[in-house]
């Protein structure tokens, strides 16, 4: 029996001629059937190139890359707040353990006021970003 496999593991079988040896080529096709599922994507030229350089300097493939990217993905999405009422908790709680949430209205806008006259005293231009 003879067996080609391609780069992809994607296996062709000839030569078989009984019963027992197409048994073993059923098997041998089992043992090597694909468990990953094909995925074409498009992205524009310059990002493509950074992509294979990048792929090309760490030894991987473009596949292996970009199941990494994903992965990465899926961990910054899951530590974002899904809502607002998440984010406002998220938010209450860190001020809470940083002892901010005993902050009046008044105190903070004293604080703004001071640090923007510091700010002019020293002659440096306000960080406002302009429209």
């Amino acid at each position: 029996m003879e067996v080609a496999c391609d780069e992809f593991d994607n296996c062709r079988f000839r030569g078989y001629h009984s019963i027992a040896k197409s048994y073993k080529v059923l098997t041998l096709y089992n043992m090597n059937m694909r468990n990953t599922k094909v995925y074409s994507i498009t992205m524009p030229p310059e990002l493509g190139r950074q992509a294979e350089r990048l792929a090309k300097k760490e030894s991987r493939t473009m596949s292996e890359l970009m199941r990494e990217a994903f992965r990465r993905y899926q961990l910054q999405e899951a530590t974002k707040p899904a809502t607002l009422t998440e984010a406002l908790a998220l938010l209450r709680s860190e001020a809470r353990a940083k002892g901010l949430d005993k902050l009046t209205k008044q105190y903070i806008d004293k604080a703004v006021a001071e640090s923007r006259r510091e700010v002019v005293a020293a002659g440096k231009p306000a960080n406002r970003a302009r429209r």
